[in-house]
């Protein structure tokens, strides 16, 4: 009876922490209002924790003009730029209302990729480029 209640437990242990990690790995979206067509991307939210990825292909010498407008009522979103090589090329993390563009120009043909991440963020935003 003794190693039953042991093997029990075992169980209930690591089966917990098989979903702890799972949650954790996953996407919150509350409240989630999104649209992503094109070269644009749109959300408002209660709570987002995850992220939200975009892929544009560049050939070499062209520009990328990203223009974003971030509402930020608590926690963190950051918004990223990657180059074919998955480096990261431009960043910025907001934890307070923000609108700019960044002009990037390509060193090198191939998918350049957007990423939006939230962490446990709550607010909206509006993303979108051009390519010259």
């Amino acid at each position: 009876m003794k190693h039953t209640l042991h093997s029990i437990t075992a169980i209930v242990l690591l089966t917990t922490s098989l979903l702890l990690a799972s949650c954790s790995q996953s996407q919150i979206r509350v409240g989630w209002i999104g649209n992503a067509i094109g070269d644009q991307t749109t959300a408002k939210y209660t709570t987002f924790s995850g992220t939200q990825e975009k892929a544009e292909r560049l050939e070499s010498g062209e520009t990328l003009n990203l223009s974003y407008d971030v509402e930020v009522n608590k926690g963190t979103l950051t918004l990223q730029i990657q180059d074919p090589n998955h480096e990261v090329i431009w960043e910025n993390a907001f934890t307070e209302d923000s609108s700019d563009s960044v002009m990037l120009l390509a060193e090198k043909a191939g998918k350049y990729t957007i990423l939006i991440q939230g962490k446990r963020t709550g607010g909206s935003f509006a993303v979108s480029w051009i390519v010259e």
